[in-house]
């Protein structure tokens, strides 16, 4: 069964200084049913809009001006003013393992690799959504549990529905899908592969 998410009444916050990027994620957000997004040129602006605003979701860019992705990421979690806690999705053009570390030590709910595709977004938001962490507090860190549960699956493999991108929901007949699953498919074991060495590395040993 098609587990197709209610986005409606989800409030989202989207933080890019590139206005071709936020025209992008916008157009996906709204072929998924999102219709309520604020959106902001930066870190900076972001913080604005948090101290008078409430958002459900998050989703950043990492590279910006003047307060950056990993900056604001890290000053959402140790505020102390209601918003700490809410799921952060970074975006960044980087994917390797030192970098999608630091990202995911910054608190960061969810890494999504540039090019955003339509199926990988829709795959992070689903996992905030219907699987949300517990959050953690330490000395040293405050964000989701970054040890993430293994499960064994005993039933059918049905990696070929990829994450459960409900069908028609991007339309473009520019696009050649197959290209795109395979892709997207490409992008997600490479991401699955960092995040699983990282979730065994000694930093997460004692949360």
């Amino acid at each position: 069964m098609i587990d197709t998410l209610n986005l409606t009444d989800f409030r989202l916050l989207l933080v890019d200084d590139d206005p071709f990027m936020r025209k992008l994620v916008m157009r996906l957000l709204r072929s998924f049913g999102v219709t309520k997004v604020t959106e902001a040129n930066n870190g900076k602006e972001a913080l604005l809009l948090l101290k008078k605003h409430k958002f459900d979701i998050i989703i950043t860019d990492w590279l910006m001006s003047p307060i950056d992705g990993i900056s604001l990421t890290q000053k959402i979690r140790k505020d102390k003013n209601g918003y700490t806690n809410i799921p952060i999705i970074l975006l960044t053009a980087y994917s390797d393992f030192k970098r999608v570390t630091r990202a995911r030590d910054s608190g960061a709910t969810e890494i999504l690799c540039k090019p955003v595709s339509p199926a990988c977004l829709y795959q992070r938001l689903q996992s905030i959504i219907n699987n949300p962490r517990c959050f953690v507090t330490t000395a040293n860190y405050v964000g989701p549990d970054r040890r993430r549960k293994k499960k064994t699956f005993l039933g059918e493999d049905k990696r070929s529905s990829k994450y459960n991108i409900p069908k028609g929901i991007v339309k473009d007949e520019r696009i050649d899908d197959d290209h795109v699953m395979r892709s997207m498919q490409s992008q997600m074991d490479r991401q699955q592969t960092l995040f699983a060495e990282i979730s065994t590395s000694p930093s997460c040993s004692k949360e």
